[in-house]
């Protein structure tokens, strides 16, 4: 499971994790037939951050301006 491909996409790092938690909790926690038969037949790999520069320039620039960049990265010359 992937999230954060694009560096404005930052609501889905909180669905990725939001997915992972359901899963342990349904399979671990409540032991439910259902997730505990998705637990031992996959194997998951979990990556809440796939473009990490681009959320490291999102997380620079938004203290100074307290706006989320509108532009992406290749297309502005200055970033």
């Amino acid at each position: 499971m992937t999230s954060a491909h694009h560096a404005r996409e930052l609501i889905t790092i909180q669905n990725n994790l939001f997915q992972a938690l359901r899963l342990l909790h349904g399979g671990v926690v409540h032991r439910d037939p259902y997730y505990m038969n998705l637990l031992q037949q996959n194997v998951y790999h979990i990556v809440p951050v796939v473009n990490a520069d681009g959320l490291a320039m999102i997380e620079a620039d938004f203290p100074k301006t307290k706006k989320v960049l509108k532009k992406r990265k290749n297309q502005n010359p200055d970033a």
